[in-house]
């Protein structure tokens, strides 16, 4: 298990990549921080961008649904699902 101010640095690392287009390392990284915590909203939002712009968006649409269903009022994915899909996301479960 990791501890809380790892998990701290493993997010800011995985942010960086991201802010570095380095979209592979980021979804690497933010799959391994959802071994952890595999309902981590941040880190699910994280995650589907990547697969978004690694051109998965099957994969982005689907993580932004399980965002959808732990919290049915998260902006980020509502947003990101508009785009991905017209509207189309819903929360799964």
């Amino acid at each position: 298990m990791t501890s809380y101010t790892e998990g701290f640095s493993r997010d800011g690392e995985a942010i960086r990549a991201a802010l570095d287009g380095n979209w592979e390392k980021a979804l690497e990284l933010n799959q391994s921080l959802l071994q952890d915590s595999p309902e981590h909203i941040p880190t699910l939002n994280r995650l589907a961008r990547c697969y978004s712009q690694l051109g998965n968006d099957e994969l982005a649409g689907s993580t932004y649904e399980k965002v959808l269903s732990l919290d049915k009022f998260n902006l980020i994915a509502k947003k990101n699902c508009a785009l991905l899909k017209e509207g189309h996301c819903v929360p799964s479960g």
